[in-house]
């Protein structure tokens, strides 16, 4: 019976992974010598309760404790994973700096002291999804070159999505590996997030279903980078994610076009999973009519009809709300128009864009992808769209 459960423990196993040792200077240290080893019911078990103490720096990793290695600001680091990554899903990376009078080997990591310093994305949106870390034996970032010298713990995550459709589904592979920076400069890295806390088991992102319908947009996970602390930490390069108001976690809605019979409107609701903003555009090609509806469809070719119903889910991209919870003000859709694929991006808040309120080179857009096939709905008051010169018009 015991070489029974042993064979049936390996099987389990067999599809997940861990990130043991630590990569720096092109050169893999040794498992669990500057990684943080935990423990639980089998060795490469993932985490998936985001509220537990485990998230940090999973099974007693927030307790047991390693080595610390020295690495220079602005320099690259990795872990390797063993045997590899399996699943599908994002690459996350997070440092926090160890408080005055304790060290790496000796602090839990506790409090809302983490920052964001690495996240990749799919390719394949609109078709289907590819992740960078597919069957990945290791992963790398670049610790930000203004980090101040000192003690950090790295943490370093891969979220298999894989059965996150269900609450609690999604799979959390972490390690927390110990390093001491040398050669930084005197950034503020943030936000800053606690783990536990940073995530909810709702968040968009990791309560998701990422076989059907395919992602029309990259969705990101919480806390948001902002231009600014990027910089602040060292990254050069511009974030994607340009609206400098968010609040802390950058929390994001997507939203049911819902037709009401009673009113006669069309309407958002901010109830499913998101989309990112603006990156990359699918192609709709549904329509939605109904004899009361002022929502005209566009030419399509083989369009799906969606007759009769009482609401109908349109692929769009997510829209950012700018306060957590707030509802998108909007009136009657009165039309819609094809228009070239374009890059979004927020004009502000009030007024809401419009059409004859959009800036020169804008037109209002609700849908936030504005793109390649799909619509621009004029007559709501969500944003305004700037058209990419540099990417073919919708045919």
């Amino acid at each position: 019976m015991k070489s029974i459960a042993l064979l049936a423990l390996a099987g389990a196993a067999s599809a997940h992974y861990t990130f043991p040792a630590l990569i720096s200077g092109g050169t893999t240290t040794g498992a669990w010598e500057y990684v943080r080893d935990w423990t639980g019911s089998y060795t490469y078990n993932p985490v998936q309760d985001v509220s537990s103490l485990d998230i940090r720096c999973n099974v007693d990793g927030s307790t047991n404790t390693a080595s610390t290695l020295d690495v220079t600001a602005g320099s690259k680091i990795g872990f390797t994973a063993t045997p590899d990554i399996y699943h599908p899903g994002p690459v996350l990376a997070y440092m926090a700096k160890v408080p005055s009078g304790q060290t790496a080997a000796t602090w839990d990591g506790s409090g809302s002291v983490w920052f964001k310093i690495y996240e990749d994305g799919p390719t394949g949106l609109g078709t289907q999804l590819a992740w960078p870390s597919d069957a990945a034996t290791s992963v790398s970032f670049t610790i930000p070159s203004a980090t101040p010298d000192g003690e950090y713990l790295v943490r370093v995550e891969h979220i298999a999505l894989h059965s996150a459709s269900t609450s609690g589904g999604a799979q959390f592979y972490i390690s927390c590996g110990q390093i001491n920076v040398t050669g930084g400069g005197s950034g503020t890295p943030g936000p800053l997030v606690a783990f536990p806390g940073a995530y909810s088991a709702s968040d968009p992102g990791i309560l998701i279903g990422i076989y059907y319908p395919v992602w029309g947009e990259r969705r990101i996970f919480r806390p948001e980078l902002g231009d600014a602390r990027r910089r602040a930490a060292g990254h050069g390069e511009s974030s994607t994610h340009n609206t400098p108001t968010l609040r802390l976690y950058g929390r994001l809605r997507a939203y049911m076009l819902q037709t009401n019979k009673t009113t006669s409107k069309a309407f958002f609701t901010p109830n499913l999973p998101v989309m990112h903003e603006c990156q990359l555009c699918i192609r709709v090609t549904r329509n939605i009519s109904r004899a009361s509806s002022t929502l005209q469809p566009p030419a399509q070719t083989n369009p799906v009809n969606y007759n009769n119903m009482r609401s109908a889910i349109l692929i769009v991209s997510a829209l950012f709300s700018l306060a957590a919870g707030a509802a998108i003000d909007s009136d009657v859709l009165t039309k819609h128009e094809n228009v070239g694929r374009a890059t979004c991006s927020w004009i502000g808040h009030a007024p809401m864009c419009k059409p004859g309120n959009c800036p020169a080179g804008t037109q209002a857009c609700a849908q936030d992808f504005c793109g390649d096939g799909a619509c621009c709905f004029t007559g709501f008051k969500v944003k305004c769209c700037t058209v990419n010169p540099n990417v073919p018009s919708c045919t």
